[in-house]
């Protein structure tokens, strides 16, 4: 990827599925996980799951960290909702967050 994007940052974001806007609604968590590939009908189903890889993933993790925001493994699923709802709603970081991996070995 590197010769053909010139860096690793840049690659990701054309593997991406590209710059994406979200209304804050009460199904706000869910439409971001789902958007970035962290969530879906099949083998994504999860939102508790989802929520943790998203949390995991070394970009994000940094994000979440630079931001202040704490672990929401700990939290009801509800609670991780609205932490996330506010995670996003934030003006403090620049929204580039990176896609799930792939499920290749599933």
């Amino acid at each position: 990827a590197l010769p053909h994007y010139g860096s690793e940052h840049c690659a990701k974001l054309c593997y991406g599925k590209g710059p994406f806007l979200l209304e804050s609604s009460s199904t706000l968590a869910d439409e971001f996980l789902t958007c970035l590939g962290f969530l879906d009908n099949q083998h994504n189903s999860d939102f508790n799951e989802a929520l943790d890889v998203f949390c995991g993933g070394k970009m994000n993790f940094r994000g979440l960290r630079t931001l202040g925001w704490g672990d929401p493994s700990t939290l009801d699923e509800r609670s991780k909702r609205a932490w996330l709802h506010c995670v996003l709603m934030t003006t403090k970081h620049s929204g580039d967050w990176n896609v799930a991996p792939g499920d290749d070995l599933i």
